[in-house]
Order: C-alpha cells, then structure tokens, then sequence
C-alpha cells in the first residue's frame, strides 16, 4: 500500500480521487493539493467517510517549484499524480526530480501561451529521470470525453450511418525523442463489427482518423449485402487506403485479375464502377477536410487526388449541389 499526492482539483482530479478511494488496499493515503484549499476540503468531506484510508488536503501553487518541493518533502508521497493545467508538468516533474518521487500525468505538457502539446520537454527529463531511479509516466488516460465529443461531431457531420462504439482505447507510441497517439476504434452495427487504427501527434486528430477507417469498412460491408463478397471487401478497402493515387491498373494488379474482369466485377458485386466508388471516397475525404481544417481548396484537391482543382470542383458540385466554398461556408 502506498500514498498518493494529487495536485489539482477540478473535474479530471475528482474522478481520480474517486478511483483512488474505490482502491484503498493500493492507496491507503491520499494528499488533494490545489492553489484553492477549499476545493480539496470539499471533496474530502465528500469522500472520508466511504474511504478506508485518510485524506488530508494542502495548498500549493503548482508554478512554484520550491512550493512543490517543500510539500513533496513535508507529505512523503510514493508517487505525485499531477492533475493540475498542462503548462504546470514540467515544474512538477521538476519537483519530483528533486525529491526522489516517481511522476504521473494525464496530458501532456503545453507552453502557457501556446496551443501545443509535444512530448519532446518532458522527454528531455527521461536520462535525468533514469539517474534519479525514478518513473514518470507521461500521458496516461488523455480525456476520453473530449475525444467523444468530437467522434460524435464527425458522426453527424461526416458519416451517413448508424453504430455503436463496441472499444476505444488511446496509446504513445514513442520512437527516440519523438512521440505519436494511436487510437484504435472499434464500432458494431447488426452482426457487423468493424475496427480502425489512427496515428497522429494529437490524439483527436488520431481518433477520428480511427473511427473514419472503421466506418470505412462498415460501409464496404453493407454494400456488399451483409459482407458476404470477402473479395469485394478487400478490394473496397484497398481502395478506402490508397483512395489518392489508385488506379484500376493498380488494384488489378494487387489482385491478381486482368483490368477488365475486375472493371466488371465490381459493377456487378457492387453496383457501381471503380471510377465511381473512387469518387464517393476522394469526396467524402474531401468534405470532412472542408470542415475540419482552413486548408484551401486548391491543397484539398491535390490532397485527396486531384491535380485539376477546376476538376475537382465539378464533380464536388454534381455530387452534392453546391460548390466546395459553398459547402465550407453553410451552417
């Protein structure tokens, strides 16, 4: 059984107190500090009487490293959970660095003034970390609400079918000094279940690339009448992944079938032609980028395969009855 130092006390450090209570044979003590005593107070009056440990509160302003330190040293924690803002982690990492107490946080370090989270300042502690003899764990639980939120927004806005979100589950993935989030979604609808992977250096861009992948596939499914066509499958998703450059030549050769065969097959299986399906899906990629980014036209076209953006902007036209520009701006 060990102590546990949270500092922070908003809604994210509630719900790990919360926890913390439920798993008092791990934590048979736990210190709430925040720059307001009150909120700490106000939870531990909440929680003692169902906890079968003790809670004692403190206040600390979590941008004064000497602060830390002194409370670090006066409460002897095993570990310091850091649950404050993330332009705080560096002097916490700070203050554990200096009192010998393993670090965990659960999202990443950003400068105050500037809407960035990276790895890489808080990496820069790892060699100094490792001659300590201590841990810090970095990014652990990144707030899963958000991500819903904007899973739920890419629902309504980019997809036209209904699911349930079957698995979630977020990771690092590190590799020297720089760091990636994986996200890996996996969604249900019927008998069908279906999984995507996203890799991003933000996680809710990486989450919304998963849940696309996913969608992807369930859409391939249904229009091959319930998955039956395992052929078919592969073949929509193969295009779904190499939507910009595919060709018919390509996806023939990948599939061991002479162009014209496979031009047919797919018109019969699916109903539509390869040219088409290729369309729905640059479109598709398209309209979500109009959405989702200040990027221009001209960049979207090319990034989703089209060179000719007086091109791109015709059939972006024909198939949803308005322009691009027109389709950024409506409501």
């Amino acid at each position: 059984m060990g102590k546990v130092l949270i500092v922070g006390c908003g809604g994210v450090a509630s719900v790990a107190v919360h926890k913390c209570c439920q798993n008092s044979k791990v934590f048979d003590a736990i210190c709430i500090a925040s720059r307001t005593v009150s909120k700490c107070e106000a939870l531990k009056e909440k929680l003692q009487d169902s906890y079968n440990g003790t809670i004692t509160t403190a206040q600390v302003d979590a941008d004064n490293p000497e602060e830390l330190i002194a409370l670090i040293e006066r409460e002897k924690p095993d570990v310091v959970l850091n649950l404050a803002l993330p332009y705080q982690d560096l002097t916490i990492m700070d203050a554990c660095l200096a009192t010998g107490v393993d670090y965990v946080d659960t999202a990443n370090y950003e400068p105050e003034d500037t809407a960035k989270f990276e790895y890489k300042w808080q990496w820069a502690y790892r060699e100094k970390y490792e001659k300590a003899g201590i841990t810090a764990l970095l990014g652990s639980g990144f707030d899963p609400g958000v991500t819903g939120v904007f899973s739920a927004y890419a629902l309504k806005h980019y997809f036209d079918i209904s699911y349930e979100l079957v698995v979630y589950e977020e990771h690092s993935l590190t590799k020297g000094s720089s760091s990636k989030a994986v996200a890996y979604v996996g969604i249900g609808s019927g008998e069908e279940n279906c999984w995507g992977v996203g890799v991003d250096a933000d996680i809710i861009k990486a989450s919304i690339a998963a849940l696309e992948v996913a969608v992807n596939k369930m859409e391939s499914v249904r229009a091959m009448n319930g998955g039956k066509d395992k052929r078919l499958l592969e073949i929509t998703n193969y295009i779904y992944a190499n939507y910009k450059t595919v060709t018919l030549d390509d996806l023939a050769e990948q599939f061991f079938l002479s162009k014209p065969y496979l031009s047919k097959y797919i018109k019969e299986k699916s109903g539509m032609t390869f040219g088409d399906i290729l369309k729905k899906v640059r479109m598709k990629k398209a309209r979500a980028m109009l959405k989702s980014s200040n990027a221009t036209v001209e960049s979207i076209a090319e990034s989703v395969g089209y060179q000719n953006v007086e091109h791109f902007n015709r059939i972006f036209k024909k198939m949803y009855e308005m322009t691009p520009v027109q389709y950024r701006n409506q409501k």
